[in-house]
């Protein structure tokens, strides 16, 4: 059955492993992903979420882990009152197109106007790379919300843009 197919995969760190030979190396250096949060075409978020045209741009310090981890080490400046908890990291597809997917914890949330995200929120970020590079076209932000308090469903919530941490 399906749900024994997919007790059967292999754990988040075997399949980047799997994936390391022909996939760029985030593990060696930490990133950038700078958040651009608000309202975007053909979001299914309520109406009144950012309805005024409010934008956040955050950038979070990352580091990526082997074994399937993402982790928050530090949050730019006019944001000291949102904390950020562990996330997990995939990657597919093969070079030179490879999607890294990846997800971190909003443990505090935060309200600017009528941008909020609600603390305890897992945001989900996925960006392509271009050969070693991620791609210069921004990547995807979404989070999961509830439709009629049953389906649980994605919603776009803005874009990223990711870079390597200069020295």
């Amino acid at each position: 059955t399906m749900l024994r197919a997919c007790q059967s995969l292999p754990p988040p760190s075997l399949l980047i492993m799997a994936a390391a030979a022909s996939a760029p190396d985030i593990f060696s250096d930490d990133w950038v992903a700078t958040l651009d949060v608000g309202r975007e075409q053909n979001t299914w978020m309520p109406p009144r979420w950012c309805s005024s045209g409010t934008r956040v741009s955050l950038p979070l310090r990352l580091e990526f882990s082997r074994t399937g981890s993402v982790r928050c080490v530090e949050v730019g400046p006019f944001f000291d009152d949102v904390e950020f908890g562990d996330g997990s990291v995939t990657l597919s597809g093969r070079a030179p197109n490879t999607i890294l997917n990846f997800d971190v914890l909003c443990k505090s949330g935060w309200a600017r106007g009528d941008n909020v995200i609600d603390p305890g929120t897992r945001i989900l970020f996925s960006h392509r790379f271009i050969g070693d590079e991620p791609s210069k076209k921004p990547g995807l932000l979404s989070v999961y919300q509830r439709r009629l308090l049953v389906r649980k469903e994605r919603r776009l919530v803005g874009t990223v843009v990711l870079a390597k941490l200069k020295d």
